[in-house]
């Protein structure tokens, strides 16, 4: 298998942006509780801007497809995504709104809490994910060696749209439901691939009344209830399940890290190297091996991207 650079493949991403602030603490504050932070930094996050950068450096060509404001932050995100080597043609600023938020604690083990304004993200123009989503997806080369993603930060209309384009253009669409948006099943069973994490994968567990239990036993479930064709549940230290229509399920083992630092973005790694090994044409399971080592190799170090 060649790197996906030399495949020409290409990945698409409909995702928010957003202005991450970060604090570093030895814990995490309980209710009520204030703590000090050892350090804090600024930066580019969102699910989206961090997997379309996570597919650029897996070897696609990368387009970002979303909102920011109209204010300097907006802006300053372009240009931080332009340098990074992400297509941001189709980032398009919102008049009247600001570019997202989202404010992180990270503590000495690496493990963080996270809360977001999504802002701008929200308000993603019809028309982007119309014609122009359509155009794109046509002009970025031919179907196979295209994927379309997504996540569940953007809302459930601009999601919806998005499928829509997939179907379209013929382009499969991978969706990564996290945080979960309040959608149906008949959407998520759009997918041609559906990434959630183990809690994610609780969540839908509960709204589709299939019972519960480990992950190895609901994650059938789900996708059955879902008519999806393929789900991956990311299970952090555990590695991640594989579950299909065509085949019993596979588990992905992790890979051991000597010292976690931070694992914010860990997830947006994995999510956007998988779609760039599946736009190159990588088996699913092939395609979340490589996904698994670019997940391990972002909580070494700091940051989302």
């Amino acid at each position: 298998m060649t790197w996906p650079a030399e495949t020409g493949a290409a990945v698409v991403v409909v995702g928010s942006v957003n202005v991450d602030d970060t604090m570093y603490v030895d814990v995490l504050p309980r209710p009520g509780q204030t703590v000090l932070a050892r350090a804090a930094r600024q930066g580019i996050g969102g699910k989206g801007a961090n997997q379309a950068v996570a597919a650029r450096r897996a070897g696609a060509t990368t387009y970002l497809l979303g909102a920011v404001g109209d204010d300097g932050a907006g802006e300053d995100c372009r240009c931080a995504l332009d340098a990074l080597g992400v297509d941001t043609t189709y980032l398009v600023p919102v008049s009247g709104q600001v570019t997202g938020r989202a404010g992180v604690m990270v503590a000495a083990d690496g493990e963080n809490a996270i809360v977001v304004a999504p802002g701008a993200n929200l308000h993603v123009p019809s028309d982007l994910l119309d014609a122009r989503l359509v155009g794109l997806l046509s002009d970025a080369g031919a179907a196979d060696a295209i994927v379309l993603l997504s996540q569940g930060e953007l809302d459930p209309v601009t999601l919806g749209l998005t499928a829509v384009a997939a179907r379209r253009s013929g382009v499969p669409w991978v969706l990564n439901l996290g945080p979960v948006a309040d959608v149906g099943a008949e959407l998520l069973g759009q997918a041609a691939v559906l990434v959630v994490n183990e809690e994610e994968l609780r969540d839908l567990a509960d709204r589709h009344d299939v019972g519960s239990g480990p992950a190895a036993t609901l994650a059938p479930r789900v996708r059955d209830a879902l008519s999806c064709p393929a789900l991956v549940v990311t299970l952090g230290a555990r590695g991640s399940l594989i579950v299909t229509s065509r085949s019993e399920p596979r588990t992905v083992p992790a890979l051991a890290v000597e010292k976690v630092v931070d694992t914010t973005g860990a997830g947006d790694a994995y999510v956007g190297t998988l779609a760039a090994w599946l736009a190159a044409g990588a088996s699913l399971y092939d395609a979340a091996v490589r996904a698994t080592a670019a997940g391990a190799a972002a909580v070494t170090r700091t940051g989302a991207q």
